[in-house]
């Protein structure tokens, strides 16, 4: 709860001025979106923002600026000396590629409030997203349907940006009694682990690569858990959903033409080679296609009943020329007709003969 108390009252004063440098760097510009609405006075050193934002405040040189905050994405001098010269609390950010032992040092002689931040392996989903870490590559790979080439072994503690801009901002706006450096960094996970979520979401064509080497850096889990601790803050975005939601908002940038393919797999026939798999024209015509075989199938099923195997006595029908047979049996037949009217012949001569008178009685003697 003190916390919570020192927070409100560091950001309710009189509209305090932040300054940031270099937000195009480590997801900078996030940063400067999640402060907008908290009673701030934004400014920006030389960069326009890539969102409607008529609040910031462009400025080219900062000499006359009177900052309460300068925040510090890409490590100019220039935002240094301006914390050094207003008294401003000053919060560099560096990147896992960064030493943070050796920029603690540099660090040490700043007379001010200062807070020394170094970003795990960061990534996340935004109206103005780019590819600036190398995570944001392997989601980029998964997108357009390509596999980047990378150790599996290798430890990473992917951050959702999510968190990291709330992680921000408490150690920016937070009472930190001790001058150390932090560390904002998610679960410890190898490159292996998190490329088998992505091509679990996004299916990338196999054989297909996307060359590129990456340096991941160093991070150190012990201080990470410290600084957990510290700011009492904690990833609220696990891995698997950050992942499927930076996903599908990357799928929805690609079908509205916002997302173009990087220029390693920006070759002639690429959306022929393979398209994204949220893309309806990829699936609707093999679902099309698919019942067109069936008339087909049918004329197969009517032909087997043309063979009627079992109506058999059909061919006893074609045996019909055995007549010789039946011939040789009428020809027998007509002779003991000729021979049966032979015999009734005699009888019709009989009755020509004169029958003999009969016999007298003799006489008594």
């Amino acid at each position: 709860m003190p916390k919570k108390n020192f927070l409100t009252l560091a950001v309710s004063e009189d509209a305090p001025l932040v300054v940031v440098s270099g937000p195009q760097y480590l997801r900078g510009w996030a940063f400067v979106h999640h402060l907008l609405g908290k009673n701030l006075r934004l400014a920006v050193l030389g960069e326009e923002p890539p969102f409607a934002a008529p609040q910031i405040e462009i400025v080219s040189r900062p000499g006359n600026l009177q900052p309460n905050y300068v925040v510090d994405f890409a490590g100019q001098a220039a935002a240094r000396k301006l914390a050094e010269k207003t008294g401003a609390r000053f919060l560099q950010v560096v990147s896992p590629r960064v030493d943070l032992a050796k920029a603690a040092a540099e660090m040490y002689p700043f007379s001010g409030d200062w807070r020394l931040v170094q970003a795990g392996h960061l990534y996340g989903e935004n109206d103005f997203w780019q590819p600036t870490t190398p995570l944001d590559h392997f989601f980029l790979a998964a997108v357009f349907g390509a596999r980047p080439d990378f150790n599996s072994r290798q430890a990473v503690f992917p951050l959702h940006q999510d968190d990291y801009v709330h992680g921000l901002f408490l150690a920016l706006f937070g009472p930190l009694s001790e001058q150390k450096p932090l560390v904002l960094a998610g679960p410890k996970m190898t490159l292996g682990e998190v490329w088998q979520t992505l091509a679990q979401l996004a299916h990338p064509q196999p054989g297909r690569r996307y060359p590129g080497q990456w340096d991941w850096g160093k991070i150190d889990p012990h201080l990470a858990l410290e600084s957990r601790q510290r700011l009492d803050w904690q990833p609220a975005l696990p891995w698997e959903k950050g992942a499927e939601k930076t996903l599908q908002k990357l799928f929805q940038d690609y079908e509205k033409g916002r997302l173009a393919p990087p220029p390693e797999l920006a070759s002639p026939g690429w959306q022929k080679e393979k398209a994204p798999p949220t893309v309806p024209p990829v699936v609707l015509p093999e679902q099309d296609e698919q019942p067109l075989p069936e008339p087909k199938v049918a004329k197969k099923k009517r032909k087997k009943i043309k063979k009627r195997p079992k109506k058999r006595p059909v061919a006893k029908k074609k045996a019909e020329p055995k007549e010789p047979v039946v011939v040789t049996v009428t020809n027998l037949t007509a002779k003991p007709a000729e021979e049966s009217a032979a015999e009734e012949a005699p009888p019709k001569e009989t009755p020509s003969r004169p029958l003999a008178p009969p016999p007298s009685p003799e006489p008594p003697k």
